[in-house]
């Protein structure tokens, strides 16, 4: 069997819990229906519910779903306000899927040590080439 994909469906959301198992039923449908070979990134911007917690329930069951990459850019940013609520968020939430996290703005260089020295397998990227290609590497 050929590594190659047919399909990455990468899907962007915000407090989405509610509708995140039925549209990953439906796209495991459709794929396997079709018998393409794919992956599904969920990519978590921010929420307030509980989607964290649905994305890691469907990894553990599907392993065609893969790691959540975070992109954290702009110049008033406090990245190391950014980067305790990752490690915060992941400790809560017991991450057990890759997370790469790009951080760019102010404090960044705090931001990135925080996430290091997290205890927590957070990956940093420098740019967003670079984090795309450490998640890709993890998964």
């Amino acid at each position: 069997m050929s590594n190659r994909l047919d399909i990455s469906c990468v899907i962007p959301l915000l407090d989405e819990a509610e509708s995140l198992p039925e549209l990953h039923a439906w796209i495991k449908r459709v794929m396997d229906a079709n018998q393409f070979t794919y992956e599904i990134w969920f990519i978590d911007d921010g929420s307030k519910d509980n989607s964290w917690e649905i994305i890691e329930q469907l990894h553990a069951s599907d392993p065609n779903v893969k790691g959540i990459l975070v992109n954290i850019f702009g110049g008033i940013m406090q990245c190391d306000v950014i980067a305790e609520g990752v490690v915060s968020a992941a400790k809560e939430t017991n991450l057990s899927i890759p997370l790469v996290v790009r951080l760019e703005g102010n404090n960044v260089e705090i931001g990135k040590k925080i996430l290091n020295e997290s205890g927590l397998e957070l990956i940093s990227g420098d740019s967003m080439a670079d984090a795309a290609k450490k998640i890709v590497a993890v998964v």
